[in-house]
């Protein structure tokens, strides 16, 4: 359950703030737009605060089965796992770059700095929605490293909850395949 509401959830932060990105950046200024905005900024908080909680939630329990996450995730990455040999790829790279191998040390840095992005990136999405209020440009909202950290979440949940998640591992491939390309 915590895999699949971390999966939704990110899934929807990022369409809406790709939907925020392009209504950020058009040109019209109508009152209606203000309030629209006004609505989705509410609801990218309301979101950003539920990863946030979701990614201590991970934290929390991959620390209590930390004997697990290292069999979790070779089963992850072992050739029979619904992740296609790219995703695999992609998945070793993610984790050899952030933590030398450690999976442990990949859930811990990738929650750590998910966590340290949460509350800027609220600050900047009201400081965007006043500044468009005012008849400002604004040029949206989320960077590729927070779409990439919000991907990382996802396979970080995958890995402490277990793969026996089953067709969430093959959500979690798409949804690494769609923001990396």
């Amino acid at each position: 359950m915590v895999v699949t509401k971390t999966i939704t959830s990110n899934t929807e932060l990022v369409i809406l703030d790709r939907f925020w990105t392009e209504e950020a950046k058009a040109t019209g200024r109508e009152p209606d737009r203000i309030r629209g905005l006004s609505t989705l900024v509410d609801e990218l908080e309301r979101l950003l605060v539920d990863i946030e909680l979701r990614a201590r939630r991970v934290a929390t329990v991959g620390k209590r089965r930390s004997a697990d996450l290292e069999a979790n995730f070779q089963a992850l990455i072992a050739e029979d796992s619904p992740f296609t040999p790219e995703q695999r790829a992609k998945v070793i790279e993610l984790v050899n770059a952030r933590s030398q191998g450690d999976i442990a040390a990949f859930i811990d840095g990738t929650v750590a700095d998910l966590s340290a992005q949460l509350e800027p990136e609220r600050k900047h999405l009201q400081d965007e929605l006043a500044r468009i209020s005012k008849g400002g440009p604004s040029n949206g909202d989320m960077t590729a490293e927070e779409e990439r950290l919000l991907a990382e979440l996802a396979f970080a949940a995958t890995v402490v909850f277990g793969p026996e998640a089953g067709v969430l591992v093959e959500a979690v491939g798409h949804l690494l395949d769609w923001l990396f390309g």
